[in-house]
């Protein structure tokens, strides 16, 4: 079984592209081509893999709600892949000045 140093070696090495893989509302999967990366969950410290999406994607919207998600890396005949529930913290509000 990968785990995230597997993730890791496999991002670094070429792009860092990989395909994510999340499950819609109505229960289909939807696969697309993201650029990830293996960071410190930054509310809990933990390791865990991230994305970098446009805000308009629908990935996004299936991460918001927790959907399940596979993240899927392919070099050549080799390949790994790591699932897992989505997790998007959200930013602190920022306080309105008076």
């Amino acid at each position: 079984m990968p785990n995230l140093d597997d993730v890791r070696k496999f991002l670094a090495d070429e792009t860092g592209l990989a395909t994510i893989s999340t499950v819609q509302a109505d229960g289909r999967v939807l696969s697309s081509i993201a650029n990830c990366g293996v960071i410190d969950h930054p509310l809990t410290g933990e390791p865990c893999v991230a994305l970098v999406s446009m805000g308009r994607a629908a990935r996004l919207a299936h991460v918001r709600r927790g959907s399940a998600v596979t993240i899927a890396i392919r070099r050549g005949w080799v390949w790994v892949s790591v699932t897992g529930r989505s997790d998007r913290p959200r930013r602190p509000r920022r306080r309105r000045r008076c």
